[in-house]
């Protein structure tokens, strides 16, 4: 089993009607889970919240664009910091999160070294999975 993989990047949150405010960022990849990241955002005043999105969104918004919906992610262009941008919603919330390209890069590099793309399949457990889907955990 390869080790779970992790980051805690500082990251800058903008929050509509709030402005733009530090947090931390913690990124999370479990190879158990080979096609998920997780991530946590805690505020100043120590509010928290929680994604768990697909993997290749992060590989694909640190040189591009990738996805739609929930989760959006872009490298920013036109600014002279390397800067991924990320537009996540929580319910009716959308939260916009500001880090720098490199931490975000060097996390991806890491969950690709644990789990290389292609082989997410021999990682995961499809049996527990529905288990858990079929108990209502997951």
């Amino acid at each position: 089993m390869r080790a779970s993989v992790s980051a805690a990047p500082m990251v800058d949150r903008w929050l509509p009607g709030v402005g733009m405010t530090p947090a931390r960022c913690r990124l999370r990849y479990e190879p158990s889970d080979p096609y998920a990241v997780h991530l946590t955002l805690v505020g100043e005043n120590g509010d928290r919240m929680d994604w768990t999105f697909a993997r290749s969104l992060l590989s694909e918004g640190i040189t591009g664009h990738a996805g739609v919906g929930d989760v959006r992610i872009w490298r920013v262009r036109g600014s002279r910091r390397a800067i991924i941008a990320l537009v996540l919603r929580h319910g009716t919330t959308s939260v916009h999160v500001y880090a720098a390209r490199r931490p975000i890069k060097e996390f991806v590099e890491a969950v690709l070294t644990a789990v290389p793309a292609g082989d997410e399949a021999g990682h995961a457990d499809i049996d527990a999975e529905l288990d858990a889907l079929l108990r209502g955990d997951g």
